[in-house]
């Protein structure tokens, strides 16, 4: 049986999007199902090409028991639309711009990560790559843990 792939997009790559791939490698093998799935993350801007996560999401994921791989910042391209069958935003604006530059060839459902929160609507991850204290990092990572649980369950693969 082919893993089904998960891909995590935010603009820089070095934020919400490995918090959210990391969060997601650490509860696939807490299921069980890491043999039935694969995840990675990119972004829709080059600013940070190359570039390791923010310390403070390296910081928030080590306090709650949670490895982050290695991981260099990239840029969404052609392939991911037909290698991943999910590509899940962190917020509107990504989510405008991987359907933007998705191609006529694209086999990929693209929703947002928000989607799954179980609140009602898409809900947005605000990019907390400005905020001076590690709050907005502890509030993505909770987003991403519930929503993350949320698309499990219902994407469930018997």
């Amino acid at each position: 049986m082919a893993k089904t792939g998960v891909l995590f997009v935010d603009l820089g790559n070095i934020c919400r999007s490995p918090m959210a791939e990391a969060v997601f490698n650490h509860i696939i093998k807490q299921r069980a199902i890491a043999d039935k799935w694969f995840a990675d993350s990119c972004g829709t801007g080059d600013f940070h090409l190359g570039k390791e996560p923010d310390a403070r999401v390296i910081k928030v994921l080590k306090a709650h028991g949670i490895e982050i791989p290695s991981h260099k910042a990239r840029l969404i391209c052609d392939e991911d639309y037909t290698k991943f069958e999910w590509i899940l935003a962190m917020d509107q604006f990504n989510m405008s711009q991987v359907e933007e530059l998705a191609s006529a060839n694209s086999t990929a459902k693209i929703a947002l990560l928000g989607s799954f929160l179980n609140e009602g609507g898409n809900v947005s991850f605000d990019d907390p790559y400005y905020d001076k204290t590690d709050e907005g990092f502890e509030n993505i990572y909770n987003k991403c843990s519930k929503c993350i649980q949320n698309f499990l369950d219902k994407n469930a693969k018997k």
